[in-house]
């Protein structure tokens, strides 16, 4: 899950990483992904692609994928 919130841009918590390239990922605004928050959706339900994220962001979700699954 990916949001936009300001405590959570401010104060990002376990297994939360802040987007630092957000605007390259095609973000408005700066925003956390909380790899905790896992949601699984159908396809239809998705909107069009915003971007892709920075390899250093990438990484960052990576670990905290590995974090929170205690990988």
């Amino acid at each position: 899950m990916v949001t936009s919130s300001s405590a959570r841009v401010q104060q990002p918590g376990r297994g939360d990483v802040a987007l630092r390239g957000w605007r390259a990922a095609g973000l408005r605004l700066p925003s956390v992904l909380r790899a905790g928050r896992l949601l699984v959706l159908e396809q239809r339900l998705l909107g069009p692609v915003l971007g892709d994220l920075t390899p250093s962001d990438l990484r960052g979700v990576d670990a905290s994928l590995r974090l929170v699954l205690a990988l």
